[in-house]
């Protein structure tokens, strides 16, 4: 069981490594990119560690839970294709899909 919640924590850290990187996608010049990268980063936890983490002070409710949780891991399998390849965006997925069904099924806390 904690097997399912290092996946779910792993998958968390790609997305959270992945998303900033958006701005490269822009052609901005190195110091800007890097700068937008932290500032996206900061953004992207804080909203994480406030709203979608397992001891989040505001708590989304379920439904928005997981509408922005998809959006996130989808944004990143988007870019995951945009930089590297297919094969690993569609693994991203399927990953999430499987450790999701299974968070639900032995975790039905974490929410």
């Amino acid at each position: 069981m904690i097997l399912i919640l290092l996946v779910a924590f792993l998958l968390e850290l790609v997305a959270f490594a992945i998303l900033p990187a958006v701005v490269l996608l822009f052609g901005l010049n190195s110091i800007l990119q890097i700068i937008f990268y932290i500032i996206l980063l900061i953004c992207i936890t804080s909203f994480w560690g406030i709203f979608m983490s397992p001891k989040a002070v505001k708590k989304l409710s379920p439904l928005n839970y997981l509408i922005f949780k998809t959006i996130i891991y989808t944004a990143t399998a988007f870019l995951i294709f945009a930089f590297s390849n297919l094969v690993l965006a569609v693994g991203y997925i399927v990953l999430w899909i499987i450790n999701e069904m299974s968070i639900n099924k032995f975790h039905p806390e974490i929410k």
